[in-house]
């Protein structure tokens, strides 16, 4: 088994010359993955399996994302950058 980052919608699922037969998601990015195969179907390769990997919480109970993570909101380990306000 080998595991290859994705850094755009695509990646390398729609290249006839890799195997590839499986993508883990989140439930978040299941459609993109759902888009992947309507398009390996257009090239006639076989659809990909979709694995949904569970989300893992932050130390303030939201799931970690890349988004948060962009967003300085927290770390890749899930830490707040900033202690959240208490209404």
């Amino acid at each position: 088994m080998k595991l290859v980052k994705i850094d755009d919608s695509l990646g390398p699922t729609l290249s006839k010359d890799l195997l590839i037969d499986a993508i883990v998601v989140s439930k978040d990015t299941k459609k993109g993955a759902e888009i992947i195969n309507q398009e390996r179907a257009n090239l006639d390769l076989p659809p990909l399996k979709i694995f949904i990997a569970p989300s893992v919480g932050a130390s303030d109970g939201k799931p970690i994302s890349s988004e948060r993570i962009r967003k300085g909101e927290i770390d890749r380990q899930g830490k707040l950058y900033v202690k959240a306000v208490m209404a």
